[in-house]
This record gives structure tokens, C-alpha cells and sequence, in this order.
């Protein structure tokens, strides 16, 4: 991912098109793992309980809203447009920052999941294929995605 032209309302990234990819997979798939925690019962909550689950809900629908608005960019043939040598994607008014924040989002719920481990990577990496080997995965994709981002929006 690379930072081809921004202005005051737009950033033009350059996409390779195995990296578009990635980068649909990796919100759907840490969406599907953001669904893997059990949601709570509000039964015999007090008062701020309930407001906290509210605000959790609330939350969700934020995350979710975002991620979809996202990946419908990533998905539209007039704001990702593909050309020779991979897709020139157009994110208008903050969106570039919208990115940011679903990828920041995504890697820190995979880290929760993870128990919060200190280091950035286990070592030994987690099995093949289990949920813990899933979400080492989405935090250090999201984490370099991050990465590339900020060093372009860093270089403007």
C-alpha cells in the first residue's frame, strides 16, 4: 500500500491487487472473530451496567458501520479503480483515518483475545489453523497496514 496523492478532501493509495485482498479478508475475517466473544446478559444488571452494555452495543454498530463503509469502497469499481499495476483506491474526507481506526480496532480486539500477551508475537506462534493462530495473524496484518498508512500520510 502506498500513499500515490492526497489533498485537502482526498488520499489516492495504490493497492496491489494480492493486497486489496488481504485487506478484504482481513476485515471480514476480524469481523467474524469480533463476533466470537459471547455477549453478555443483561439480566439483573443495575443501572450502569446497562448503560455500559448499551454503549457496547452502540460501539458494535460503530465498528461494524465503519468496517462496511471500508470495504464498500474497497469493493467499488469507481473509488478502487483497477489499472496495470493494481488498484488506485480513492478515500475521500478522513477516511484514510477511518482506515486507521478499523485496523487499530481490529488488532486490538485480536490482542484481547489473545489475553493481552506482552510481547507482539507468541513464540512458539500459536498451532496452524486454531483461533489464537487467526488472531496473531489479524493483529500483525492489521498492524502493517497500520504501519504503511501512517507512513504515508506521514510523508505528505
Amino acid at each position: 500500500m502506498k500513499l500515490l496523492s492526497r489533498d485537502t478532501d482526498r488520499a489516492v493509495w495504490l493497492l496491489y491487487t494480492k493486497e486489496r485482498e488481504v485487506l478484504l479478508f482481513l476485515v471480514r475475517t476480524g469481523e467474524r472473530r469480533r463476533g466470537a466473544n459471547p455477549a453478555t446478559d443483561s439480566d439483573g444488571l443495575g443501572i450502569e451496567d446497562l448503560a455500559e452494555t448499551e454503549l457496547e452495543a452502540w460501539l458494535r454498530e460503530h465498528r461494524n458501520s465503519t468496517s462496511k463503509e471500508i470495504t464498500d469502497r474497497l469493493k467499488d469499481p469507481v473509488s478502487c479503480v483497477r489499472g496495470r499495476g493494481g488498484h488506485a483506491w480513492t478515500l475521500v474526507n478522513g477516511q484514510s483515518e477511518l482506515l486507521l481506526q478499523v485496523l487499530n480496532e481490529l488488532r486490538i480486539s485480536a490482542w484481547k483475545r489473545l489475553g493481552q500477551p506482552p510481547e507482539v508475537l507468541p513464540d512458539p506462534l500459536p498451532a496452524l489453523g486454531t483461533e489464537d493462530y487467526i488472531d496473531c495473524w489479524i493483529m500483525e496484518t492489521a498492524s502493517i497496514f497500520q504501519s504503511q498508512l501512517l507512513q504515508g500520510l506521514e510523508s505528505e
